[in-house]
């Protein structure tokens, strides 16, 4: 089960205000549990949005992410498109759907 899996169940069923309020409490840490323990979540999810997560887990990890975390704190989003075309063979249209999403992920 993935941790929007487990969200998503979480949403599905609470009866009473009382379980609303320990749902959401959980689901906040799972989102920041995840989002520390995994730096490959932004563009996993940005991936997912444009349909193009089995392409996802063929990517050379720590040399696409650290090069794709660099120019999003550099604003650059023409290179972070240019990087992921070339570290996937995706299009353009498809490297810069990605790209907007992932920029604008936290």
């Amino acid at each position: 089960m993935t941790t929007e899996d487990l969200i998503r169940e979480l949403n599905s069923n609470p009866t009473t205000e009382k379980e609303i309020g320990y749902n959401n409490a959980i689901i906040k840490i799972l989102k920041e549990s995840t989002l520390k323990s995994d730096p490959r979540e932004p563009l996993k999810k940005a991936f997912n949005k444009t349909g193009n997560l089995s392409l996802f887990h063929t990517i050379d990890y720590p040399d696409i992410i650290n090069k794709l975390n660099t120019s999003k704190t550099s604003g650059s989003k023409l290179q972070a498109v240019k990087d992921l075309k070339d570290a996937t063979g995706l299009g353009l249209k498809d490297a810069k759907d990605i790209i907007d999403i992932f920029f604008e992920l936290k």
